[in-house]
């Protein structure tokens, strides 16, 4: 059974990137503030592109019995260049559409559903119920990442 947190948190969390865009300007989002960091369009060219890798890793999670998956890399991922020439307001829209499929896919599943394993590299053998804790806690860290940003950019 998925907690109450986190079925808010899949449900909401993703809704917090457009709150934290709704001021900036394209030059603000696309502004390297570091040379090796990413900028805040960049971070969320990412999040869009994470949405689609953890969606197809649940789903095969679902329909396969035990797939094992390769660590994702966004730096030799060659679909996140499409991602990344995108304007925000086609990020924002596709990330609220995955938010809202990635919600339902998991949070309709039976108590059998959610027991189902995946591996991840590192971490080992997951249940899809610690895949979601996994893909939200990356998730906040890059909402994390836009928010210091954001405010560095206004300092």
């Amino acid at each position: 059974m998925l907690s109450k947190s986190l079925v808010t948190r899949l449900e909401y969390q993703h809704e917090t990137i457009a709150d934290l865009l709704q001021d900036l300007s394209p030059e603000d989002m696309n502004k390297r503030l570091s040379p090796k960091k990413w900028s805040i369009a960049e971070n969320v060219a990412h999040l869009g592109r994470y949405q689609e890798v953890f969606l197809d890793r649940i789903k095969k999670i679902i329909n396969e019995d035990k797939p094992v998956f390769g660590r994702y890399k966004a730096e030799i991922d060659k679909s996140f260049e499409k991602w990344l020439e995108m304007s925000t307001d086609e990020v924002i829209e596709s990330i609220d559409i995955m938010g809202k499929e990635i919600f339902h896919t998991i949070n309709n599943l039976t108590s059998l559903g959610l027991t189902k394993k995946g591996k991840h590299p590192k971490l080992g053998w997951m249940d899809i119920t610690e895949w979601a804790e996994f893909y939200l806690l990356h998730e906040a860290h890059h909402i994390y990442t836009i928010f210091w940003l954001k405010n560095e950019l206004k300092a």
